[in-house]
């Protein structure tokens, strides 16, 4: 189970660099970018910079969200500290988010969209052992979907 933790560790720090170069794309304006959709990514259409950010606030703070829980409910230690690095790390990038919509008179949501939310919502059922279990197996899945829409959208740059 530890070289499991460990290697989604590493993806998701892995995951958080692809969000950070995406966003400085957008900030320099050289390529439109996809934003999440109720569609797989491989359906998902090209958009502006200003839907990127929003799409990457939404997902940034779905992150915070989830490892906020991972910190409230994880049984293992190992659980709960990577649910404080999530929180630690999404939070800076959604700041750095944030900085860069502000000069582009971007408005950002401040709450979750339906289907976000219940990603939140659907974890938060569970406590201990079960929710670590169901936790690492979401985090996995999200991220081959997060990576998965980022590699769309470099393939249109």
């Amino acid at each position: 189970m530890k070289s499991k933790i460990t290697r989604i560790t590493a993806i998701l720090a892995g995951a958080g660099l692809m969000l950070s170069a995406a966003v400085l794309f957008a900030m320099d304006g050289i390529a439109p970018f996809a934003p999440p959709s109720a569609q797989s990514p491989k359906d998902m259409e090209i958009t502006d910079p200003g839907r990127f950010l929003e799409a990457a606030s939404i997902i940034n703070r779905t992150e915070i969200e989830m490892g906020r829980l991972a910190n409230e409910r994880g049984q293992r230690a190992s659980i709960r500290k990577l649910g404080e690095r999530k929180v630690h790390d999404h939070a800076i990038l959604e700041n750095k988010i944030k900085a860069l919509a502000i000069p582009k008179d971007i408005v950002l949501s401040k709450v979750l969209d339906i289907r976000h939310q219940q990603m939140v919502d659907k974890p938060a059922t569970y406590s201990g052992s079960a929710f670590d279990r169901h936790y690492v197996e979401d985090q996995g899945r999200c991220l081959q979907k997060a990576i998965a829409l980022f590699q769309r959208s470099e393939e249109h740059t």
